[in-house]
């Protein structure tokens, strides 16, 4: 009984008189009694030391028994340094689940934080309908025993290569019955290009659209307007308002340090009847201090998520996707090596057949991975770079196995490097998950059906 005892990394979580322990490695929470809790503070001690400090907790039977759970959760390691098995996966080639296409390197509009320089990325252009069935080949043919696929069409606006896309789909959907698949085809657009026409043309085609919009008017058009600097939210209200009526859109917020109320972009969006609500900062233009604001708004923001859902306003809750994500994540206590499949199970291909990682790396050329003209991709030295065990700064820190390193192209955008997260992002997302956690642990069982994280 000379072995010490070492636990692999955790976090107590405390609610009211309970006391929680998060499991780093497994993603794992367990409720603790104050003997479990006793006893994990004996680590460093010998087990022999352990168990004769906890005597008038345990006996020797319980000591035993609780010392062998501990094992066989994989709680208790050979070391300080803990122990972290790496997923193989990333040495192994994957099935693609996702593709996104470029149709079109070009926007209509001029919103201040584009990182794809309005749109063009430095290489303004169309997608040829030859190079665009090339990258749907690509998607069916390495996605091996797949069954259900993707294929988002992006830009700049895709809706400016509308013509192309009335000759793409058709295609898609070809490919799809001749290889035995289900393809979900979605748009991201900014909504100021939609009419009568492209509107039944979604619909009929069951294309899903995520609208980026950022708030009310003002906060819309102080961000996103045309090249004349006339604002866009008037047109995106009008030329929207058929498909929100009917609940066919999503919408996207991009904060900026002058819109970072999340609960008051969230409620005017969802007053316009939009479905799912996600929100992105401007990375490239936010500073330290407004990420700490950032911080302070999703405390709120999940302040208002519990709110509903104790509320019983589910419907509002299921809405708020930034956390709900996040909430399935650690309900499913899953252990994940890389944050997530750009450059794994989903790629973008530019305008020439190009292959990078996701949309945000197109032309980023050091991240090209080859090409759809081709088939030849070499995705290695990518998921070498992102994968947990590259990340220096996550391996002492208890929430890796949750947000696993953070975005690639945030951390490279800031740092330089997709393996080294910015301190700022850090912090947001240590915020995060710990108010995410305690979210959790105060779910009813009901709730979490409600919610959809278990069945009913």
């Amino acid at each position: 009984m000379s072995e010490k005892l070492y636990f692999n990394t955790y976090k107590i979580f405390e609610e009211q008189e309970d006391k929680y322990i998060y499991l780093i490695d497994s993603n794992e929470i367990f409720q603790i009694d104050d003997r479990t809790y006793q006893l994990i503070k004996q680590e460093g001690k010998t087990i022999a030391q352990a168990k004769e400090n906890v005597k008038s907790l345990f006996s020797s039977e319980e000591f035993e028994e609780v010392i062998s759970d501990m094992r066989e959760a994989k709680f208790i390691c050979s070391s300080q340094a803990g122990e972290r098995e790496e997923n193989q996966e990333l040495l192994q080639n994957e099935n693609i689940l996702s593709i996104t296409i470029l149709l079109v390197q070009e926007c209509n509009l001029r919103c201040t934080y584009c990182y794809g320089e309005g749109g063009e990325y430095f290489d303004r252009g169309k997608i040829s309908l030859e190079t665009a069935r090339k990258a749907v080949d690509f998607l069916i043919e390495q996605s091996g025993t797949e069954k259900d696929l993707s294929v988002a069409l992006f830009g700049g606006e895709p809706l400016i290569a509308f013509p192309l896309i009335k000759e793409l789909v058709p295609y898609i959907r070809k490919r799809e019955k001749e290889a035995d698949k289900n393809i979900y085809i979605s748009m991201t657009s900014n909504g100021t290009l939609i009419n009568d026409e492209i509107e039944k043309y979604l619909i009929e085609n069951q294309i899903g659209v995520q609208i980026s919009i950022d708030g009310d008017e003002e906060t819309q058009n102080e961000n996103r307007f045309y090249a004349n600097k006339r604002g866009s939210y008037q047109d995106v209200i009008k030329n929207t308002s058929s498909m929100r009526k009917k609940g066919l859109l999503s919408a996207r917020a991009t904060m900026t340090s002058k819109n970072i109320n999340m609960s008051e972009i969230f409620y005017h969006l969802d007053s316009l009847g939009f479905g799912s609500i996600a929100f992105a900062p401007a990375y490239n233009l936010l500073s330290e201090e407004d990420y700490e604001k950032l911080a302070d708004e999703e405390v709120k923001f999940i302040g208002e998520f519990e709110r509903l859902i104790k509320e019983k306003q589910y419907d509002k809750a299921l809405k708020m996707k930034i956390l709900l994500s996040n909430l399935v994540r650690i309900h499913k206590g899953l252990s994940r090596s890389m944050a997530c499949g750009v450059g794994r199970k989903s790629f973008a291909i530019d305008i020439h057949g190009d292959v990078y990682p996701c949309q945000r790396f197109v032309n980023s050329k050091e991240y090209k991975l080859g090409s759809v003209l081709d088939g030849k991709v070499d995705n290695m030295k990518f998921k070498s770079e992102i994968v947990l065990s590259s990340h220096e700064q996550c391996k002492n820190c208890w929430a890796r196995n949750l947000c696993v390193g953070g975005c690639p192209h945030e951390n490279y955008m800031v740092t330089g490097k997709v393996m080294e997260s910015p301190k700022r992002i850090c912090n947001l997302y240590l915020k995060r998950f710990e108010h995410l956690i305690k979210v959790y642990i105060r779910l009813t069982e009901k709730e979490k059906q409600k919610l959809g994280l278990i069945r009913e």
